[in-house]
């Protein structure tokens, strides 16, 4: 049951995605300045207006990361955004972010933890790979 609810939600965001009227040129902005300049506060600020309505719950326990193309509360408990980098790079930033144990699915090399209360997900976007501007990984964040 949650699979499949996990399944619709990631399909509603990537239909939300590719229907946000931003041009692959704008994404490609937004995507090469984060590379850039990670720690820059006009990074900060372009993550915060992508990651809108990041939920205190959810700040909380991590920071929004840095790198994010669309975030959106789902409901009042579930939060997800996702971001142009790769699995691996998301999943290697909030785990020096976030002390926690974390789970690696060897098969779909998802990683997740639970922190005070709140479950962070992180997996790969299904689907052809696309250009440089393409959302690659959702990261969600479940309050339990």
């Amino acid at each position: 049951m949650k699979r499949g609810i996990l399944s619709l939600v990631v399909t509603t965001v990537l239909t939300l995605g590719a229907c946000s009227g931003k041009t692959p040129d704008a994404n490609s902005a937004l995507a090469n300045t984060a590379n850039m300049a990670a720690a820059s506060p006009s990074v900060a600020a372009a993550a915060a207006e992508n990651a809108m309505h990041y939920p205190d719950w959810a700040k909380a326990v991590a920071p929004p990361y840095p790198n994010v193309t669309l975030g959106f509360m789902v409901n009042s408990g579930l939060y997800q955004f996702q971001s142009t980098d790769d699995l691996t790079s998301v999943g290697d930033w909030y785990m020096s972010h976030v002390n926690a144990s974390w789970k690696k699915d060897a098969t779909t090399d998802t990683r997740s933890s639970v922190v005070n209360g709140v479950q962070i997900a992180i997996s790969k976007i299904s689907g052809p790979p696309g250009d440089a501007a393409s959302a690659k990984t959702m990261i969600t964040l479940t309050r339990l």
